[in-house]
Parts: C-alpha cells; structure tokens; sequence
C-alpha cells in the first residue's frame, strides 16, 4: 500500500500536487510580472489598448491561476501563493465581480511588487513565454487564445519556464518525506520526530 501513494512532490499526468500548485503560482507570478513590465513601456496607451489589455489580463487570471486555486481549495491544498500574484488576483476578482466601477488598467499599473529588489529576477522572468499576447499589438486583433488549457499542459508550460533558468529549479526546497505507517498515531510521531531532528 505504501509504494502506491506518490511523495509530495510527484503527481500524475493530469492531477495536482502542492508542489504543482506552488510552481504554477510561480510561473503566473512570472508572467504577471513580465506583462506588468511590458505595459509600463506603453506610454498614453489608447481606449482600445485598454480594453484589449483588460480581457488579456483577464484571461491570464482565467487560465493560470483561477482553476488552480479552485482546485487546491477542493483538495484542502493551503499553498503559499507570492504577494505580487495574490494582489493581482485580488484585482482580478473585485473588476470580475464590480465591473466598470473598477479601474482594472491603472491598479495592475500601480499593482506593487512584493520585494525591493529587480522584478525580472525576483519573479524569475523568462526570455521566452508561450502564449504571451502582450509581446505583440495584440489590440488591433480580436481575441486569439486558448479557451483552456488542461492540468498537464498548465504543468508543461511550468516546468518549460524553469528549464530557461535551471537555476530557479535549486530556489526551490526540497520536500521532507516522511516515512509512512498504517497506524496514525506512529506516523504522527514519526513526522515530528523527522521535524524536530
């Protein structure tokens, strides 16, 4: 029975471990950030950029962090998500649900980074993204995204990311796996006593 459980930081194909979610809410961090960075370069950008920014942006949220954090409330997953992504998303959802009376262009403008320090390192930007509209004049085309992208290719696109700067993989920790019993009081035991030594 104990080889069939896989360790913390395995899942299969399609499924979602905390370890997943973790590096999926680095990898929308990331984009965020590089979106971000493309849109301060945009000087007076016209109603259209806007509005084509907005519904890109909503996508993003849509796409990459939405369905994961639906996902690991389902499965009782508390993961950390980074500061930057959870105010983005906290944007996200008040336009979602105000509306118009929402700004949602000028917050994600002065949307602030959680650290001090460069962003493109700190949110470990990449050179290549796929699916970046924001690298194109994506407001003079309609809409040309995906509508959904399934667990696997979501974890595709993260583990693509991180193999631009294999560096960002070491930042990573390592999971503690702890040994694994049938009585729950001794695998209990047996975790603290690995936590404390």
């Amino acid at each position: 029975m104990t080889d069939q459980i896989p360790a913390l930081s395995e899942s299969r194909v399609g499924a979602l471990s905390i370890w997943d979610a973790a590096h999926v809410f680095k990898y929308a961090t990331s984009r965020f950030t590089a979106i971000h960075i493309a849109q301060m370069t945009k000087q007076n950008p016209s109603s259209a950029y806007r509005h084509s920014f907005i519904q890109h942006l909503i996508w993003e949220v849509d796409r990459f962090v939405t369905p994961f954090v639906g996902m690991c409330a389902a499965m009782n997953i508390n993961t950390s998500m980074p500061t930057y992504l959870r105010n983005v998303l906290w944007l996200a959802a008040t336009y979602q649900t105000e509306g118009d009376c929402i700004n949602l262009f000028e917050n994600f403008w002065n949307c602030p980074h959680d650290d001090a320090g460069d962003a493109i390192s700190g949110h470990r930007i990449v050179p290549r993204y796929r699916h970046c509209c924001w690298t194109a004049a994506f407001h003079y085309l309609p809409m040309q995204m995906p509508l959904r992208f399934s667990v696997a290719e979501v974890k595709d696109l993260t583990a693509e990311h991180f193999k631009q700067r294999p560096a960002l993989g070491l930042m990573m920790p390592e999971p503690i796996i702890h040994p694994r019993s049938e009585d729950p009081l001794l695998q209990q035991l047996q975790v603290l006593r690995t936590e404390v030594t």
